[in-house]
């Protein structure tokens, strides 16, 4: 298995978290100041940005880990291609890569 990316050393939980006590801040603000409810709507707005980047963020997560697994799979076929087919006992040492090749296939073909 190829080694995993170095963690993230900033915590989408704890940016979202921070996101929700600003946007309070940023309503008791709105009420405290009236008059620059305008100001405090552009900021609030820059907030809700925050929460799509994270969506966005866990969505790229999940496709990489995803990539990530397929590409282990198809290497550990590929490894088991070239020792069946150095090995020469195995009749079909091309197997190995036509299942996980067909294997991945159908997985795309079932998410599209």
């Amino acid at each position: 298995m190829p080694k995993s990316p170095p963690s993230a050393t900033l915590s989408l939980t704890e940016v979202r978290e921070k996101n929700r006590i600003a946007r309070e801040i940023i309503a008791y603000l709105d009420d405290a100041l009236p008059t620059l409810a305008e100001l405090w709507g552009r900021v609030y707005a820059a907030l809700a940005d925050t929460l799509v980047l994270i969506g966005e963020v866990n969505r790229l997560n999940a496709a990489n880990r995803l990539l990530r697994d397929d590409y282990a799979n198809l290497l550990a076929a590929a490894r088991a291609t070239l020792g069946a087919a150095t090995e020469g006992t195995d009749p079909d040492p091309l197997y190995y890569l036509r299942d996980e090749v067909t294997a991945q296939q159908e997985r795309d073909q079932e998410d599209a």
